[in-house]
């Protein structure tokens, strides 16, 4: 890990690198990580940010 990036307070439930050269920090959020509160939430975000290091390989 080389930085921290905000989620503006909502929980990050999952995290990719990807694009074409590797560098797009996809995330996904949400106001809960409980299954049943997030099912039912209408809160959640898929958001990109351009980052430095490229993912290296497949997850």
């Amino acid at each position: 890990m080389t930085d921290r990036v905000s989620s503006g307070g909502r929980a990050a439930i999952a995290c990719m690198l990807g694009g074409p050269d590797g560098r797009t920090l996809f995330t996904l959020s949400n106001e809960s990580t409980s299954i049943g509160q997030a099912v039912a939430a209408t809160g959640g975000f898929i958001e990109t940010l351009q980052v430095e290091v490229p993912g290296a390989g497949r997850p």
